[in-house]
């Protein structure tokens, strides 16, 4: 046909051409997929766990002191004792450490056990005074029940009360302390970090 001229591509280097855009279009998925922002992975134990309405809710009956500990009394008298789940929380992974042992009477205030992890140690101090009837033991072969059952499985001694009614008083109770402790802080340099390890009291039986 007069005017045009037919051209054979694979005489001349327009094949070639055609196979750099079509890598080209096959490599530009794949060097976007290698390009795109990954997701930060939080390792479980090296950082607090988000809190939630559903972390600090706690079952009815529960008294909350200022220092992150709760007591429920039991019928049988005994003071059921315990760390609140805001401690927990922003402790992360720990292990606990019983510094008490049944038949040793403490005073409100004192320490009976420690939240430990890397060589630091969080203090964790009796809510009331009284005499410890039963340690859990359990507890300290799965420290994870402190985590996933604060109120419940998670409990860390008893106590047989001196003063129930006069030291409890002043506590946040139950739904109230829900409500409170959302936004309380940590008294201290503890409150995303566990102290310095120091000697710990003698677990034996205290005299009165």
């Amino acid at each position: 046909m007069d005017g045009f001229s037919y051209v054979n591509i694979f005489d001349t280097k327009g094949i070639e051409y055609i196979i750099i855009i079509a890598f080209l279009l096959l490599i530009i998925p794949f060097w976007k997929l290698l390009n795109r922002p990954l997701k930060a992975q939080v390792t479980k134990g090296n950082a607090a766990k988000p809190l939630s309405s559903s972390v600090l809710n706690a079952p009815q009956g529960i008294f909350f002191s200022n220092n992150h500990t709760w007591a429920h009394m039991l019928k049988s008298g005994d003071a059921r004792i315990g760390i609140d789940s805001l401690l927990i929380n922003l402790t992360g992974e720990v292990d606990l450490k019983m510094l008490r042992n049944p038949g040793s009477v403490v005073s409100k205030g004192e320490e009976i056990s420690e939240l430990v992890r890397d060589g630091k140690r969080l203090a964790i101090v009796s809510p009331v005074s009284g005499m410890i009837t039963s340690l859990n033991h359990a507890l300290q072969d799965d420290p994870s029940m402190l985590h996933e059952d604060p109120y419940g499985m998670g409990w860390v001694c008893s106590i047989k009360p001196a003063d129930w009614l006069g030291e409890v008083t002043g506590f946040h109770f139950a739904a109230a302390g829900n409500k409170n402790r959302k936004g309380k802080a940590l008294p201290g340099d503890c409150a995303l970090k566990l102290c310095p390890s120091r000697p710990a009291p003698s677990a034996g039986h205290r005299n009165t």
